[in-house]
């Protein structure tokens, strides 16, 4: 089956770098670094300033959302391990350009080659890897087929895996099967997430059930001025902000008839909207314009107009301080049938937390927090409205959801610990 995957993925190529340049058109980063895609390192800008080291660690994070849940184990790996190389590697431009600003030469970075024999061949010679950290769920046949012949131990951490990915998976039974033989360690973040894992073929004891290191990240340093820079950025003032994170298609026209309806009732709210896609921020605001609103973006130079109704958050990192300079939140990919994203990072900042009834990927989370009553949940853009008017006119109600929210992220901590025993014992 890996013959056919190989065969039909070489076939494919060129669609993957016609993909390529279609995305550069709005992230130009995009057509850049094309060798290392390929797996020809020894141009690459962020690869050579540091000689490799004996015992060399290989962490994968896709993109952004990915490699920011990562930083912790990444920053406790570089405190235990001080003399190794640490090499990251990410998908997205946006994932690398976080790499870069976060751990600049202590770590090297460059992207992961496309899923071809020959190109994975080519980063193992060159990078000569120990051991592979895989973030959460990328399962690539011929990536841990290689490794696996190299006698590299594969270990996918914060592992997850919703119901409907693992019936998509069993569709391709054999070829998962194969990989699950092939994959040293699965830490998941719970046990349902672990019994898909086994229900595709996983080994029982290539299985630990950890936690979501998630719940471990730190509040960032010096937040509450960051925030306060991005209030007054954003035209705050004293008016109320709703940020909405993480929307997809089709999400922001449903939110847009929310905050219709939120300013009929407080007239200057200010909404903070942050697609989750770089490449859609130009679409959306088109779109917010279109609704008739007055909208500016985070990314201009100036201070946004304190009559802006919509300020577009189009900036990557900053999540957690959009969080922290505002007053109520709705977390996207929940409206429509996406899946939803994480709670955690708002629950962080003690943030009152509304989300959709579509939070299939994060099931446990979701249920951890509506026992806590730390979240609510808005089945429809017309609830929303009601839940966000609610929230802002009885700021002590929201100060005791938001209180509840935190304490359920401090509940859960202590993922990271358990994560790093089993690494540190597959290491040595």
């Amino acid at each position: 089956m890996n013959k056919l995957y190989t065969t039909l993925l070489t076939a494919t190529l060129p669609l993957w770098l016609l993909r390529l340049r279609r995305r550069a058109k709005t992230l130009p980063a995009y057509r850049e670094r094309w060798d290392e895609r390929f797996g020809k390192y020894q141009s690459a800008p962020f690869a050579s300033h540091q000689p490799l080291t004996e015992k060399t660690i290989w962490i994968h994070t896709v993109s952004v959302g990915e490699f920011l849940a990562a930083r912790p184990l990444i920053k406790a790996l570089l405190a235990a391990y001080p003399e190794t190389t640490m090499v990251i590697t990410t998908t997205t431009p946006t994932g690398s350009e976080q790499v870069v600003k976060t751990f600049g030469e202590q770590v090297q970075h460059v992207y992961i080659p496309f899923d071809l024999p020959w190109m994975l061949k080519r980063f193992i010679k060159h990078f000569q890897p120990k051991i592979c950290l895989i973030m959460e769920t990328e399962l690539w046949p011929n990536m841990l087929a290689v490794l696996k012949k190299n006698d590299i131990p594969s270990v996918f951490v914060n592992a997850r895996l919703s119901a409907r990915s693992a019936k998509s998976y069993l569709k391709i039974k054999k070829t998962v099967r194969r990989m699950m033989q092939n994959i040293t360690q699965i830490i998941v973040q719970n046990k349902d997430d672990g019994q898909r894992f086994v229900g595709l073929g996983l080994d029982q004891n290539k299985l630990t059930i950890a936690g979501n290191i998630k719940f471990d990240m730190p509040v960032p340093e010096g937040i509450a001025e960051k925030a306060k820079d991005m209030a007054n950025h954003l035209g705050k003032g004293d008016r109320p902000m709703w940020v909405v994170a993480s929307t997809h298609e089709g999400e922001e026209a449903l939110i847009l008839k929310s905050f219709a309806n939120i300013k009929k009732d407080i007239p200057n709210c200010l909404l903070c909207l942050v697609p989750r896609h770089p490449d859609r921020f130009d679409h959306v605001y088109n779109l917010c314009q279109n609704a008739g609103f007055k909208v500016g973006r985070r990314s201009q130079e100036n201070p946004l107009d304190a009559e802006c109704d919509i300020a577009i958050g189009d900036s990557m990192g900053e999540m957690m301080v959009y969080y922290a300079a505002a007053d109520v939140t709705f977390v996207g990919g929940s409206l429509i049938p996406i899946g939803g994203h994480n709670l955690i990072e708002p629950a962080l900042l003690s943030l009152p937390i509304l989300t959709g009834p579509n939070m299939q990927n994060f099931l446990e989370l979701k249920n951890l927090m509506v026992a806590a009553d730390a979240v609510i949940i808005c089945d429809n853009e017309n609830i929303v409205a009601d839940q966000v008017i609610d929230i802002l006119k009885n700021p002590e109600q929201a100060k005791a959801l938001g209180q509840r929210a935190e304490q359920v992220a401090e509940d859960n901590r202590g993922a990271l610990e358990k994560h790093l025993d089993k690494i540190h014992g597959i290491i040595r």
